[in-house]
């Protein structure tokens, strides 16, 4: 026959419910609605559905379910053994009313137990075995004994009341109960304990448990859910210790906007409902909203291609980090997590960075735009690009407004004179100090150094020369010079002195030096006579200047020599001219004439007789060219004792003797020292005889 069943509703707490939705098999939904009871107050009251209202077979399978072949509009019921008995449960409704109960089962809490269900971790036994039933109570058939998970009960009787024995259930075991509706009539149906026969009682915490959508951020909507709800029932909320309290004849009340001072354990009852059920308590943890703070070490402003640091200020213990970034008016990306400091690459643009954190699911957010400067672009002006040695040049450099150059100069212009081809590099800052380098190269023309050989003017003719031989610079010379004409590098036909050349490269670079082109002076000719007697001359050449000097003498007799100190004997007295002539080397030359006398004999009679008779009375040095000045004459007797002395040529010996006598007959000797007009000196020595 066809049997009746309603459908009784009950909101699970999410938890469980997503379970269902997730774990149920293919083909066999979890029942749709499960309710928990308890017998512990009576009537629960609750309507039977009209009409069809599903099959439990699609469920349980399609080979009947125990004693019941059919399950029409089925309603899920179960429970929780309190405390350990035999448990009798009073089923009663107007019109028929047919029930199958399952258990025990094991299940940690009320979720784990509608879970487990759901992913038929329970078996449901759908064969029919003898009752245990007391003799009260409608049932057709005998169930006998059961195993676990098996059918502990079962009835099919059309009569409006039956009995479910559960006997020497557990404190902590579950059951599952199915109850239908044959009839499909309207009606109430109540569960209560056969006083006489039940010692075990139920656990009616089942009837109210709650939930809550904690923990939750700041700012979100709070629900706090009644998971076991009740038609008609008033939820009562409140937070002890706070002005938070609400009633709702919703099962989920909704706050929104809340803060973290809601947190704490809510308590809920319900009213209004025919069981008395216990008082929930909820636990709500209402998570501050976290208020991440960027920190830069770069004052949020870098150059362009520089990283920007970033970080989290005080970073919170177990708080993740995500950093994203952006153009200005682009896309955000995210860059990098879990880190509370980063480093990011610029280019050229102002980029935006956002800080989330994420701290007990709550996320805060922080922004912050970073400006990234531009680096400088620098302009280098040269006044002069190349330089001549020497030179000087300036250079400009722009794009900035700090300035600072390899020399050490601040300014933005300088000026330098390079010694040799130089790379000179800028640093250029602008006011936000981003900065750039540059090098310009100034190339410098080598040192133009003078080298050149000389040959001398000789005897103030124009001989002199100048034969350049520069080195450094750049390329082949030419010169020039006001005072002498180069062909090539060499000028020629110089008189001595001073000239100015101007040496000029090939890129235009000069260089002037003075050169002296030397005078080298011909031979000054110059002789001087000497002789040792009055006939014979001898010549002492005094000449100076001049190099491997030749010497052409005439003597003014007709004889001539080459010799360089010649010598020459008169054959007669008399006035000559000696003539001199001196050549050097280079043809320079130079000549000198003198006079010179030549005295004739000078001597002394051998003897003399001063008798007073006017013949050879006096005794007198004969010499025509003798000069009174260094003039001596001394005689002395032959024991050497000075008989008369005379400084004048001119004065003569008369024989006597400083005191007036006559000097004795016999030989006396002389000393004599002279000069003659030339200037030649002598001396000489002899005797002669006094005769009386």
């Amino acid at each position: 026959m066809m049997r009746k069943s309603f459908i009784l509703s009950l909101i699970f707490f999410a938890i469980s419910a997503v379970a269902f939705a997730q774990s149920s098999p293919a083909g066999s939904p979890c029942p749709d609605y499960a309710l928990p009871f308890c017998t512990d107050d009576n009537p629960y009251g609750v309507t039977f559905p009209s009409g069809t209202q599903g099959n439990a077979s699609a469920f349980l399978g399609t080979n009947g379910i125990s004693c019941c072949y059919t399950t029409p509009c089925p309603a899920w019921y179960y429970m929780q053994i309190a405390s350990p008995g035999n448990l009798l449960i009073y089923i009663t409704q107007p019109g028929d009313v047919d029930f199958v109960c399952w258990g025990p089962f094991e299940a940690q809490n009320q979720a784990d137990f509608v879970t487990k269900l759901c992913n038929h971790t329970f078996t449901l036994g759908t064969t029919s075995h003898g009752n245990h039933r007391p003799t009260n109570g409608n049932h057709n058939g005998d169930m006998g004994g059961y195993p676990d998970g098996g059918v502990v009960d079962c009835s099919y009787d059309p009569a409006p009341t039956e009995w479910c024995y559960i006997p020497n259930a557990q404190q902590g075991q579950w059951y599952l109960l199915l109850i239908t509706n044959f009839s499909q009539d309207p009606g109430s149906i109540s569960f209560s304990p056969v006083a006489a026969s039940s010692t075990a009682t139920t656990n009616c915490n089942l009837l109210n448990t709650a939930d809550c959508n904690s923990p939750i951020c700041e700012g979100q909507t709070l629900q706090l859910i009644c998971t076991a709800p009740h038609d008609g029932a008033t939820y009562n909320w409140n937070l002890p210790g706070t002005a938070y309290s609400y009633s709702t004849q919703n099962d989920v009340l909704e706050i929104p906007n809340a803060t973290p001072d809601m947190s704490g354990e809510w308590h809920m009852n319900i009213t209004g409902i025919s069981q008395h059920s216990n008082e929930a308590l909820v636990s709500v943890v209402v998570n501050a909203t976290p208020t991440p703070v960027m920190t830069s070490s770069d004052n949020f402003s870098v150059c362009a291609g520089d990283s920007v640091h970033l970080a989290v200020h005080n970073p919170e213990p177990g708080a993740t980090y995500r950093w994203s970034v952006r153009p200005i008016g682009g896309d955000y990306a995210m860059f990098a997590q879990n880190v509370n400091s980063v480093a990011y690459p610029t280019t050229d643009e102002d980029l935006q960075f956002v800080l989330i954190q994420t701290q007990n699911e709550c996320t805060g957010v922080n922004e912050h735009i970073v400006t990234v400067n531009p680096i400088p672009v620098i302009g280098i002006t040269v006044d002069k690009t190349q330089l001549c040695y020497g030179e000087s040049t300036n250079m400009t450099a722009t794009g900035g407004t700090q300035y600072r150059w390899s020399t050490g100069a601040t300014s933005a212009s300088i000026n330098v004179t390079p010694l040799a081809t130089t790379d000179y590099s800028v640093n250029v800052k602008t006011d936000a100090q981003c900065e750039a380098d540059t090098t310009f190269i100034i190339t410098v023309d080598p040192e133009i150094i003078f080298g050149y050989e000389t040959s001398p003017s000789y005897c103030e003719k124009p001989t002199g020369t100048i034969a350049m031989q520069m080195t450094g610079g750049t390329g082949d010379y030419t010169f020039s010079c006001p005072t002498a004409t180069f062909t090539d590098s060499l000028a020629e036909h110089l008189l001595a002195g001073t000239y100015t050349v101007t040496a000029t490269d090939m890129i235009g670079c000069t260089k002037t030096q003075n050169i002296e082109v030397a005078h080298v002076p011909g031979p000054t000719a110059c002789f001087v006579f000497a002789s040792n007697d009055d006939v014979h001359m001898s010549i002492t050449n005094c000449t100076t200047g001049g190099n491997n000097n030749s010497y052409f003498w005439d003597f003014g007799d007709a004889v001539t020599s080459v010799d360089v100190n010649p010598e020459h004997e008169y054959a007669d007295p008399g006035r000559y001219t000696v003539s001199m002539l001196v050549v050097d080397e280079n043809q320079c030359m130079d000549s000198l004439k003198q006079d010179y006398l030549i005295n004739g004999p000078v001597y002394f009679p051998n003897a003399f007789t001063p008798n007073g008779d006017g013949l050879n009375d006096i005794m007198r040095v004969v010499g025509r060219t003798i000069q009174v000045e260094d003039f001596l004459w001394v005689v002395y007797d032959r024991r050497g004792t000075q008989a008369f002395v005379s400084i004048n040529p001119e004065l003569g010996w008369d024989g006597k003797l400083s005191d007036g006598k006559p000097a004795p007959a016999g030989v006396y000797v002389y000393y004599l020292k002279y000069k003659d007009v030339n200037g030649n000196k002598f001396e000489k020595e002899g005797s002669f005889t006094l005769i009386r």
